[in-house]
C-alpha cells in the first residue's frame, strides 16, 4: 500500500522520476506453545523513471495498492536525486 502522495519531478535532462513509500506487512501468528509474534511492517523507498513515472503521477494515490517487481538494492542515492524526489 502506498503510505505517501507521490513525488514527480523531471530531470535536469528532462527525464521524469517519480519517488514512492510503500510498506508491506508480513502477519503476526501465534505458536502452538502460545508465542505470539506480532505483526511486522517494512517501509519501501521506490524510485521509478521515465513512463513509469508518468504512469505513477496519472493513475496511483496515497492508500493505492501497488504491486511491484523487480530488485531490491539497498543503498545511497545521490545527493540531486533524493532532491527531486523527496517530498518538501
Amino acid at each position: 500500500m502506498l503510505a505517501t502522495t507521490q513525488k514527480v519531478n523531471m530531470t535536469q535532462t528532462g527525464r521524469k522520476v517519480a519517488g514512492i513509500t510503500a510498506a508491506t506487512t508480513e502477519k503476526g501468528y501465534t505458536t502452538q506453545s502460545g508465542v505470539t509474534y506480532p505483526d511486522k511492517t517494512e517501509w519501501h523507498q521506490i524510485v521509478l523513471w521515465g513512463r513509469l513515472a508518468e504512469v505513477v503521477e496519472k493513475y496511483v494515490h496515497k492508500g493505492s495498492m501497488v504491486y511491484v517487481q523487480g530488485k531490491l538494492r539497498y543503498g545511497r542515492m545521490k545527493r540531486t536525486v533524493l532532491h527531486a524526489i523527496r517530498p518538501k
